[in-house]
């Protein structure tokens, strides 16, 4: 077991993004209430001190299980590696569509990854928190080198105690690579992240949405009154399960 939720991790990472980019950072960080949360569709909100953004990344956070023997289970991972591994769960295809959403957001250009921490155990994750070392014990998976899903089986990516390669599952996919932030940072496109980019962004959420689903997105007005910016952090968030950075 992880040892830790996924609530638990996020907070940790956002603790973290914040020390280390405190000089871009102005006060502190609000968080909106639950209640909150579920209308304004974001649950943390930094003011950053630079109006010149020139990359945009998308994450969806899991939590890894780590599996130190072979068993009946999951001797068709175990056997990838010949040894142990870290893995996290894609949801099912019955019950979201998130992943070949990701998969369709990543074929326009964006930035899109699944993170997972390579450490399990709340003590780990403390030890971790206090060095500074969440961000840079974390991998990035990149949904586009897995494909779409086209059946209602359960899927996993997993990858090496180390966090080097990795596979996406039931058959087995190599992937064309597991990125550290440092990896992610240089291969992260220059873009000028203006009003211009955000209109962009939102149309192709609009039509990502409604190929998905049959209809358009829902965005609650009192969202959509707050401008265009937190109406697509929306769309990622209750849509995509997405948590956005702009940096």
């Amino acid at each position: 077991m992880a040892g830790f939720n996924e609530k638990e991790f996020e907070l940790c990472y956002y603790a973290e993004f914040m020390r280390k980019n405190r000089s871009s950072i102005i006060g502190v960080p609000s968080s909106p209430t639950t209640r909150q949360e579920y209308r304004l569709g974001y649950d943390v909100e930094f003011r950053i001190n630079n109006e010149t953004f020139t990359r945009s990344l998308f994450l969806q956070y899991k939590i890894s299980h780590y599996a130190e023997k072979r068993s009946g289970k999951n001797k068709h991972i175990w056997d990838c590696y010949m040894g142990p591994y870290y893995r996290f769960p894609i949801e099912k295809l019955d019950k979201t569509k998130q992943h070949n959403m990701l998969v369709d957001l990543a074929t326009k250009g964006e930035e899109v990854y699944y993170c997972a921490p390579i450490f399990v155990g709340r003590y780990k994750l403390e030890m971790c928190s206090s060095k500074d070392e969440v961000i840079d014990m974390s991998r990035y998976f990149d949904p586009l080198s897995m494909g779409l899903i086209v059946d209602f089986d359960q899927h996993h990516v997993s990858c090496d105690p180390d966090g080097t390669y990795g596979y996406f599952h039931s058959d087995p996919i190599k992937l064309d690579s597991v990125n550290t932030w440092d990896i992610l940072t240089q291969k992260a496109k220059i873009k000028s992240i203006n009003m211009h980019y955000v209109e962009s962004l939102s149309e192709i959420l609009n039509n990502n949405i409604h190929d998905a689903y049959g209809v358009s997105p829902s965005v609650p007005d009192s969202v959509k009154k707050t401008g265009i910016f937190l109406s697509v952090s929306y769309m990622l968030y209750r849509y995509y399960n997405l948590k956005w950075f702009i940096y």
